[in-house]
């Protein structure tokens, strides 16, 4: 299991459907998508979209997450991963500031209810810097949390927090 969760997930996906049925299942559920898309350009939204349905997304043909279903035909792995991977679920969508940032680690306080999330990047972002206010979602990743989809970032010469 690499540290990269998504990109597992993804991989998953893609030897599960076919091109054809995964363009189906993304055109399938689009007037379902729950978070906003204005200003975001089409890239993002298909990041965005894919992660939605990849982590959060129960689809009505097995009635599970495609997460269940990745831990479900992966017997081989550990409980810890495995309780990782299906908490992945408990994405929280966001209006967030950086607090602090050392490297991959990044403190965020989350701007609607005043909570603090450690998260650990997995690559370095350059333009996330103190105070750089993200909208964007999160999920739990273990006691860290981890970005999924798209976020927009907004820089800010002023102390936020």
């Amino acid at each position: 299991m690499k540290e990269d969760i998504l990109l597992d997930l993804y991989d998953y996906c893609s030897k599960k459907f076919s091109k054809k049925e995964m363009a189906e299942l993304l055109h399938k559920f689009e007037e379902e998508f729950p978070y906003p898309i204005e200003g975001i350009d089409q890239h993002n939204f298909i990041r965005n979209y894919m992660d939605w349905v990849v982590l959060e997304k129960v689809l009505p043909s097995t009635g599970k997450r495609l997460t269940e279903s990745y831990v479900e035909e992966h017997p081989e792995l550990d409980e810890e991963t495995k309780q990782k991977i299906l908490n992945t679920k408990n994405v929280i969508a966001s209006k967030f500031v950086v607090i602090a940032k050392n490297g991959f680690n990044i403190k965020l306080k989350d701007m609607k209810n005043g909570s603090y999330y450690d998260i650990v990047q997995v690559s370095n972002n350059p333009q996330i810097q103190s105070n750089t206010i993200i909208m964007g979602r999160i999920f739990p990743w273990g006691k860290i949390y981890r970005f999924a989809g798209a976020m927009m970032l907004m820089h800010t010469p002023m102390i936020i927090d």
